[in-house]
């Protein structure tokens, strides 16, 4: 067996901008700041919109789109939607997406009322007066909240948030979001250098709340899940993205290594119980035992998959062993270390069975409360 190659950046692994390290990404931001900061003013006026009503009127709607309540209405309703649907696990990470969306702007609206710089609209001499000016206070006053820009944050936090989860997706929101902050420069409501310090806000904020809001919302909704396949196929793994427990990731991690990948001539079960680990070899022999003590007096047919993400630690050979004692365990190695979403997608695309449940392989979802009900439904 080859040792794992190096983990590559992640885009699904960090909160910088676009898969760069934090710090990296953060270096990238102040430079492009304040490199905008001497473009302010050459940047308003080749956007002066005056002698141009038809393109005034599109930045004012594109504005108002650019409002958290917008992205918000539009979330929720959508996620309701979706849920309504029978669409459960897009439904939440529509919700997760929309959420770091109305965060991130959030965060943005806290900073530019802290800051205080004086919009480029504002009837006062420009500069930065923090949160008191002429022994008042000033916070929330609309002519002291330019920077950053909460429209451009919102929309970039959107953007950040959905590349998180579909890099299409992503991409096809990030015009809206150069709209938006378009729209908010235009209008005399911001600086060049307010919409370029909340684009990068909005694509640190975006990621980092999706990434954190995910889980929480997983362990809001159920530990533990078993969901039927939307395909008749039971081979068929192209309908399930999103899958319960995770963002997916923009690509399946490469492979190196599978155990029965054809299943070792066992027939097709009706429940694959997914299982992505990271250095657990003390805790994957009694996790197989548990569920195995748990399933099998339901009388169906069932498999474990064992996705191992490149642990540093005996894991793979513990796979490796459980599965040549029994055939109903399979395993696959990640060439490298990808994350725990990557390792869960990888083991969903390779399970067999027609119904899925995905664990964690640390002991914290206990086999024993596999819901029988629903197991007992999936019968023949």
């Amino acid at each position: 067996m080859s040792p794992c190659a190096p983990p590559p950046v992640s885009a699904a692994g960090k909160s910088g901008v676009k898969g760069l390290p934090d710090h990296a990404g953060l270096a990238l931001c102040l430079l492009l700041t304040g490199l905008a900061l001497t473009l302010d003013g050459l940047v308003a006026h080749a956007l002066d919109l005056r002698p141009f009503p038809a393109f005034a009127s599109f930045a004012r709607a594109m504005s108002r789109m650019g409002e958290g309540w917008v992205a918000g209405a539009v979330g929720l309703l959508s996620a309701a939607l979706l849920a309504l649907w029978g669409r459960p696990k897009l439904a939440r990470v529509l919700l997760v997406v929309t959420f770091a969306t109305l965060l991130t702007g959030a965060t943005a609206t806290m900073l530019r009322v802290l800051v205080g710089r004086t919009r480029p609209n504002a009837r006062m001499p420009q500069g930065v007066y923090g949160v008191r000016h002429n022994a008042h206070w000033i916070l929330g006053e609309y002519d002291f909240g330019s920077f950053p820009s909460g429209h451009a944050a919102t929309a970039f936090g959107l953007v950040a948030a959905l590349w998180l989860a579909n890099r299409r997706a992503g991409l096809a929101a990030t015009p809206y979001a150069v709209l938006v902050s378009w729209s908010r420069v235009a209008q005399g409501s911001h600086h060049f250098s307010d919409v370029v310090a909340a684009a990068c806000l909005g694509m640190f904020g975006g990621r980092f709340f999706a990434a954190r809001l995910d889980p929480i919302l997983q362990t809001a909704t159920r530990a533990l899940r078993l969901a039927p396949l939307r395909s008749s196929d039971p081979t068929n793994r192209s309908e399930t993205t999103p899958w319960p427990g995770c963002l997916a990731p923009t690509a399946p991690a490469a492979t190196i290594a599978r155990l029965r990948p054809a299943g070792g001539g066992v027939p097709a079960p009706l429940v694959s119980v997914v299982i992505p680990c990271y250095n657990e070899q003390d805790n994957l022999g009694p996790l197989t035992a548990a569920i195995a003590r748990a399933v099998e007096p339901l009388a169906i047919t069932w498999e474990v998959l064992v996705t191992d993400d490149c642990s540093t630690d005996k894991s793979w050979q513990v796979v490796t062993g459980l599965a040549t004692a029994d055939p109903r365990i399979r395993g696959q190695r990640l060439a490298h270390n990808s994350g725990q979403s990557a390792a869960l997608w990888a083991g969903i695309k390779a399970a067999r069975g027609r119904f899925l449940a995905t664990m964690d392989a640390d002991l914290q979802n206990a086999p024993g409360d596999l819901p029988e009900g629903c197991i007992a439904s999936c019968r023949p």
